[in-house]
C-alpha cells in the first residue's frame, strides 16, 4: 500500500479516537454514574494529553527518528484504546484516555515529517493534500460510526473498534513505510521551551495564541455539552447525534476552506473578528432558544452549524495571522 495512505489513516486514526467517543458520553455518565460535567473530563483529557505530548513529539523524533516514535505512539493509541474500553471505573477511564491521547499525539507532526523527508516539488504537496483530506474527513465520519456503534453494540465498543483500527495502522506502518528515515539532529537536544519563549516574545504570535486558545475553550464547550443537549434534551438517537454533529464537522471544514479565500477581500484581523462575532451569535442564540422554551433540534444545530463555520474560519486565519511575522 502507498505508504501516504498509511500515514493519513494513522492521523485519521487519532481523530476518530476522540471524535467517535461523542454520542456515547450519556451512556458512559449512566454507567459509571457521573454528572454531564464529569463525562465531559473524557474529552478534556484526551485534548490535554494530546497537546501536552504532542509538543515533545517533534524534538524527540529528532532524536531517535521519526518511524520509532510513529510506531511506539500507535502502540501506545492501541493499548490506551484497550485499556479504555476495559475501565472499571471512571477515574480509571480519564487515566486510559491520556494514554489514549499520548499515543495519538504525534500521529499529525510525525506523517508530515516523514513526507517531507521522503518527497519533494508536486509529490510533496500531492501526499501533504492526502493527509489534509484525511483530517478534514475523519472527524466528519468518526461521530457517525461512535454513534452506530453506541446504539447497537455500547460504549465500551467504541473504545475497540479504536483499538484495533491503531493496531492496524501500527502493523502497516511498519510494514510499509521506509525505515530510510534517520534521526535529524545527533548533537545536544533542543530545548523546546527556549524556542516556545522566543515565539512567546512576539505580540503577533502572543495575540493569535490568546485567540486561538478562546476559540478552542469555546469549541471545547459545545463539544462535550453537544451529546447531552441534543439526545438527553431533545431525544435523538446516538446514531441520529453522530449524523447531525458530522455535520457540524462539515461546517467546521467548510469554513477552513473558506477562511484563506476570504481573504482576498478582507485582512485578517477583520475576518478573525468577524468570527469571533459570528461565535457570539450563536452562542446568544443558543441562550435565546433555551430560555424561551424554542429550542428545536433544527435551531440548535443550526446554531452548531454558525459556530462550526466561525471556528473553521478562525483555525485557518488564525493560523496565518499567528505565523506571519
Amino acid at each position: 500500500m502507498n505508504p501516504v495512505w498509511l500515514l493519513a489513516a494513522a492521523v485519521a486514526i487519532g481523530q476518530l479516537a476522540n471524535s467517535m467517543i461523542l454520542p456515547a458520553l450519556p451512556l458512559l455518565a449512566r454507567d459509571f454514574v457521573v454528572s454531564v460535567g464529569s463525562a465531559g473530563l473524557v474529552v478534556t483529557a484526551y485534548f490535554g494529553g494530546f497537546a501536552l505530548v504532542g509538543f515533545f513529539a517533534g524534538p524527540l523524533s529528532d532524536r531517535v527518528g521519526c518511524r520509532p516514535v510513529l510506531l511506539g505512539g500507535l502502540a501506545l493509541l492501541a493499548c490506551g484504546s484497550l485499556a479504555c474500553a476495559l475501565a472499571a471505573s471512571f477515574s480509571v477511564l480519564l487515566i486510559c484516555r491520556l494514554l489514549e491521547a499520548a499515543g495519538a499525539a504525534g500521529t499529525p507532526v510525525l506523517a508530515r515529517a516523514v513526507i517531507r523527508d521522503t518527497r519533494q516539488g508536486r509529490g510533496l504537496a500531492g501526499a501533504l493534500g492526502v493527509l489534509a483530506i484525511s483530517m478534514s474527513v475523519s472527524p466528519v465520519l468518526g461521530p457517525i460510526l461512535g454513534g452506530f456503534l453506541a446504539d447497537t453494540a455500547g460504549w465500551r465498543w467504541v473504545f475497540g473498534f479504536v483499538a484495533a483500527l491503531a493496531a492496524l495502522a501500527s502493523l502497516g506502518v511498519w510494514a510499509g513505510v521506509a525505515k530510510t528515515l534517520v534521526p535529524r539532529s545527533t548533537g545536544k537536544p533542543r530545548a523546546p521551551w527556549r524556542e516556545m519563549h522566543t515565539l512567546l516574545a512576539r505580540p503577533r504570535f502572543r495575540t493569535g495564541v490568546l485567540y486561538g486558545a478562546a476559540c478552542y475553550f469555546a469549541f471545547g464547550a459545545l463539544y462535550t455539552a453537544a451529546p447531552f443537549v441534543l439526545m438527553a434534551r431533545l431525544g435523538l438517537s446516538h446514531f441520529q447525534f453522530g449524523v447531525v454533529f458530522a455535520l457540524v464537522s462539515l461546517c467546521i471544514a467548510v469554513g477552513g476552506i473558506a477562511g484563506p479565500r476570504l481573504m482576498r477581500v478582507a485582512t485578517d484581523l477583520r475576518l478573525l473578528d468577524g468570527a469571533a462575532g459570528l461565535t457570539i451569535v450563536a452562542g446568544v442564540l443558543l441562550l435565546a432558544f433555551a430560555v424561551g422554551g424554542a429550542d428545536r433540534v433544527a435551531a440548535v444545530v443550526l446554531c452548531f452549524a454558525l459556530f462550526g463555520f466561525a471556528f473553521g474560519v478562525a483555525l485557518s486565519v488564525g493560523a496565518a495571522f499567528t505565523l506571519r511575522y
